[in-house]
């Protein structure tokens, strides 16, 4: 199931674009699922995404925002 978050926009002061954010509930991956090349993903709990962020090494702040708007909206449960 797909839930809209919000629409947020990265940078007022020079664009005018918006970005669209969206939290899926998934279940695990077909069996054909092949990942892109260059890419790694890694499925960590909220705990570990918190000290992830906490730590420095999770920064990119439009995926903060969707977090944060997932959080908001209840889809996830993020501790301090």
């Amino acid at each position: 199931m797909t839930h809209q978050l919000g629409v947020l926009a990265p940078n007022t002061g020079r664009l005018s674009n918006h970005i669209h954010s969206f939290f899926i509930e998934a279940g695990e991956p077909a069996a054909s699922f092949v990942p892109e090349v260059g890419l790694t993903s890694r499925l960590v709990s909220p705990a570990e995404l918190a000290k992830l962020i906490k730590d420095g090494l999770f920064v990119s702040q439009l995926h903060l925002g969707a977090l944060l708007l997932a959080q908001l909206h209840g889809f996830i449960d993020m501790p301090r």
